[in-house]
């Protein structure tokens, strides 16, 4: 019983580093501005 529990759990902890990983990305992403704001922000040339 306690082997076939234990193949899901491997699992899991074999990929928990890519879910972390991949979660951190999302969320980065999540934060960046939008394509249209960055164009603006290098056609700005008033200092």
């Amino acid at each position: 019983m306690l082997a076939h529990i234990a193949d899901p759990l491997h699992a899991l902890l074999y990929l928990s580093p890519v879910a972390i990983v991949m979660g951190g990305l999302w969320i980065a992403g999540k934060n960046l501005p939008d394509d249209d704001e960055l164009d603006d922000d290098l056609l700005d040339t008033h200092d």
